[in-house]
């Protein structure tokens, strides 16, 4: 499985929200943290922005949305060892 990683303004591009709003609602619990790429870098899975927003787009409620970015981050430890020799 290839992840793409989209960096902060790319996501801002995708939900279509201003930093703020956008910022808001991770702290809220509507998004996937992000994930450290660097010393001064982070991005999100594009896959995971994709799914929340595919979310929203099917009417599911602020808890349904909360849940899923839950499942998402819990995903996220299944890529561990992906990948070694």
């Amino acid at each position: 499985m290839n992840i793409y990683m989209l960096r902060e303004p790319a996501a801002l591009r995708a939900t279509g929200m201003p930093r703020s709003t956008f910022r808001d609602q991770l702290r809220a619990g509507f998004y996937t943290r992000p994930v450290k790429l660097g010393l001064r870098a982070v991005g999100w899975p594009a896959h995971e922005i994709d799914a929340i927003l595919r979310a929203r787009v099917a009417g599911q409620s602020d808890d349904q949305v909360k849940k899923l970015v839950q499942t998402l981050e819990i995903q996220r430890k299944s890529y561990r060892g992906v990948g070694d020799a």
